[in-house]
């Protein structure tokens, strides 16, 4: 077979419910010249047999001898694909019939971009995923969430060759916020602005069942892009959770993030680091979530905390706006005077 433009790689474990109308949905495609590499992971519900029933010449199936997990079956396929093109794809999601075209399409007359996502919409629920368009944009993005969805990409395999880059197994359950945070250090990442797949949510995707590690892991990669700026930076700027909210220290270190955070405001400014809109409204964003973060744990009822907060009532206006400072001071003082009561009541 001809050396294809696209590579389409898709891992499979236990997926045979929806594995038909997700290799229908790429094999269907109107763009043609791809080879579809499938990596099965030791399924055990008969989804091997599936992939075996296909007779399409541009199915490639690789079969894992133990079950090596989602990161070592993606690094297998990418060290195989011929495409100057990597398109991922899930074994039970469903690609627009168009999608490689789109993708294709833009990538060729695109020379700067080396990786673009797409749009997607939930399966069953409707609900529309929408994604930041340019790089500029997907940075800043990236400081809070994965700006790019996984099953969307497309990338330029010259750029992984290149650059010797692959999944990292030790970034299992973000592997792939991890890899496009390395990717966007070497050029432009971009998100096309319109549904080009339908993406499958159900209990046992890894982002529900490992959750807590997933965030560990992201809150590392996002401090990491971060450290652009500053790498004295910890990961104690995206949270209060650290401290105990009884204690008084709990306001210091509130007021601490926040004075860290107007400086990486500053600092942006003179390094133009960020694209400098998108920077500042990420900075407003971090203020607001560690500010709501405070509202709503420290009701520990303290009174030496809510005076405190009455004395620097300014700072809480500034960053948390006039009613919600208010709000939590009415609400503090209340919860007290309940507190208060019920001690009388029973001591």
């Amino acid at each position: 077979m001809q050396t294809p433009l696209i590579s389409v790689i898709m891992p499979v474990y236990n997926t045979a419910k929806y594995l038909n109308e997700a290799i229908d949905s790429i094999l269907e495609q109107t763009f043609k010249d791809f080879e579809f590499i499938i990596i099965d992971d030791c399924s055990t519900d008969g989804s091997k047999d599936i992939i075996k029933s296909y007779n399409d010449e541009r199915i490639i199936l690789l079969e894992n001898e133990t079950n090596l997990g989602i990161v070592y079956s993606l690094n297998y396929a990418i060290s195989l694909a011929n495409g100057k093109y990597i398109a991922r794809m899930d074994s039970d999601d469903i690609s627009e019939i168009n999608r490689l075209e789109k993708q294709v399409s833009f990538m060729e007359n695109n020379e700067d971009i080396i990786l673009c996502g797409t749009w997607f919409k939930g399966i069953g629920n409707d609900k529309l995923y929408v994604y930041p368009e340019s790089h500029d944009e997907i940075i800043v993005k990236m400081l809070s969430y994965c700006a790019i969805g996984h099953p969307t990409v497309f990338i330029r395999n010259s750029i992984l060759k290149h650059y010797n880059l692959k999944y990292d197994i030790l970034m299992e359950y973000a592997e792939d916020y991890d890899l496009w945070s390395r990717l966007s250090t070497i050029g432009k990442l971009a998100n096309l602005p319109e549904v080009l797949l339908q993406y499958r949510i159900h209990d046992n995707q890894v982002s529900k069942q490992k959750k807590i590690k997933q965030k560990i892991l992201s809150d590392n990669i996002r401090l990491n892009i971060l450290r652009k700026l500053d790498q004295s930076l910890s990961l104690d700027l995206y949270s209060l959770n650290n401290f105990d909210f009884i204690s008084f220290d709990i306001f210091n270190a509130l007021e601490n993030r926040l004075i860290t955070l107007d400086n990486l405001l500053i600092l942006n400014s003179n390094k133009n680091k960020f694209n400098k809109l998108y920077f500042s409204e990420f900075i407003k964003y971090r203020k607001t979530s560690l500010i709501n973060d405070f509202l709503i744990h420290s009701s520990a009822f303290n009174y030496k905390i809510m005076f405190k907060v009455i004395f620097k009532i300014n700072l809480f206006i500034k960053n948390a706006g006039i009613i919600n400072s208010f709000k939590y001071l009415i609400k503090t003082f209340l919860k007290i005077k309940r507190l208060s009561f019920y001690y009388l009541l029973f001591f």
